[in-house]
């Protein structure tokens, strides 16, 4: 269902003595209403005529309501005074003082919303009371106040305002639609509309040029920093912010020792530590969000994910990862990997590479959790059945095949004990489950009792690291 809208139709005195001349009649001009109205997908909901009456006639007694629409957006410069809601106000009530046959019954106000389309509050609005009847005439300052799309401005001004009956001003551009020669001379109006959209194609593509300059030299263009850093003192670099950075170690830690997404987030929740959006607010940022549902809100398994997966820990800093078609669709769309502005070593990383390159291993791999357990299994997700090259489950104590059955496979406990021994060996250490998702690679099943593990061996933290196999 498209907008609704009531259609007007009149028939003058000097129009009536024009016997014969269908083209004015009232039935004629519904049906002409009606087409438009189907053409450009309204809804109509009243008719409204008026016989013997002449429209806009100077020393008329009608009296106008108009409504008074005022918009400032950010393309105009917060600091244009010409263009400031005060001036635009000041400026249609000093033409109203002037004009006999006007009052104001309303002001609707856009302040920071773009002229690019019609989806604005205040314009919504306005619409909405001409609709029901509550008003017949819409004052501006100017043309580019109303709409910097010509498409848009073109068709409320040369169509649906006509086709409701709307008188229409823009005080600064002298145009008024009562006034015979406006309407004789409105070719001027679509120059007007196309000038204004000009303007704001040049602006738009001067700032999506600055932006990605900004973006290739490393500058952080966001609102907000990312949880873990702050912006500097010219709000282009990022630096570390050590309170927030020391949990998003701890929470790298506790993936490396085999807890699930979710019990990092209930760890947290149970210490306390604000969620990443309660903190922004917290330091005095204007930061909101539709997702809160709660007064406080808590860590959640998606947080915890959405920072072990965020490379910007490492000091790499991605930006670009979506945008808009052209300047007048605001719907943002996420652009390939290969489009994003890519920035290496760009600020000071929390997170070793390594660390986060072992991390993103385990996150890519089949570890669920036990039921009831906290932590995945220690070789969770790097089981294979030499067999199939299906993945291997624990059952019963023992590592099998999915399609085996529990007697086939490896026992965990010589598993582990393999494992430990041949990590012993290479490195001098202790094997610890934290080394499992840093120095094991994948371990593949043969028959039974027997298993060969890959392990990463060297100095993986400089990626100098080499692949060894171990028979257990």
């Amino acid at each position: 269902m498209g907008e609704r809208a009531a259609i007007y139709c009149r028939l003058s005195v000097e129009d009536s003595d024009k016997k014969g001349e269908e083209s004015e009649s009232i039935v004629n001009q519904k049906m002409l209403l009606r087409e438009y109205a189907k053409r450009e997908g309204f809804t109509i909901v009243a008719a409204y005529c008026d016989e013997c009456d002449i429209l806009w006639r100077s020393g008329s007694e009608r009296m106008n309501r108009a409504i008074a629409y005022l918009r400032l957006s950010k393309e105009d410069g917060e600091k244009n005074e010409s263009n400031s809601i005060k001036n635009q106000r000041d400026i249609i009530k000093r033409y109203v003082e002037r004009k006999e046959g006007i009052r104001i019954i309303a002001e609707c106000v856009d302040d920071g919303c773009s002229g690019v389309n019609t989806d604005r509050p205040g314009f919504i609005e306005m619409m909405r009371m001409i609709g029901n009847g509550e008003a017949d005439c819409v004052i501006v300052k100017d043309l580019s106040r109303f709409s910097r799309n010509y498409i848009d401005g073109g068709r409320y001004i040369e169509n649906i305002f006509p086709a409701m009956n709307i008188r229409f001003i823009a005080v600064t551009d002298g145009y008024d639609s009562s006034d015979e020669r406006c309407r004789r001379d409105n070719i001027i109006i679509p120059f007007k509309n196309l000038l204004n959209d000009s303007y704001l194609r040049d602006i738009s593509g001067k700032i999506r040029s600055s932006l990605e300059a900004k973006r290739r030299r490393g500058d952080f263009t966001g609102a907000f920093a990312v949880y873990g850093y702050m912006k500097g003192g010219d709000k282009n670099r990022l630096i570390i912010d050590e309170y927030a950075a020391e949990n998003v170690r701890k929470i790298f830690k506790m993936k490396t020792e085999g807890y699930s997404n979710q019990a990092i987030a209930d760890k947290l929740n149970e210490k306390n530590i604000l969620s990443p959006m309660d903190y922004k607010t917290a330091l005095g940022l204007k930061y909101t969000t539709s997702f809160k549902k709660m007064e406080r809100s808590k860590w959640t398994h998606t947080a915890v994910i959405r920072i072990l997966r965020n490379e910007i820990y490492t000091g790499v800093l991605e930006q670009g990862k979506s945008g808009t078609p052209n300047y007048k669709i605001k719907t943002n769309f996420k652009k390939e990997k290969s489009d994003w502005i890519r920035v290496e070593d760009n600020h000071e990383g929390i997170i070793d590479k390594c660390i986060f390159a072992a991390v993103q291993r385990v996150l890519d791999e089949d570890s669920r959790v036990c039921a009831g357990e906290k932590k995945v299994g220690v070789f969770s997700g790097k089981m294979i059945c030499g067999k199939c090259g299906a993945a291997a489950v624990r059952k019963n104590g023992r590592y099998v095949c999915k399609g085996e059955r529990s007697g086939s496979g490896i026992s965990a406990e010589k598993l582990e004990k393999g494992v430990g021994d041949i990590f012993e060996m290479l490195t001098g250490e202790k094997f610890d489950r934290r080394f499992s998702c840093l120095f094991i690679g994948k371990i593949v099943i043969f028959g039974k009792d027997r298993a060969e593990v890959t392990l990463l061996c060297g100095d993986i933290f400089n990626g100098e690291s080499e692949q060894k196999k171990e028979k257990i």
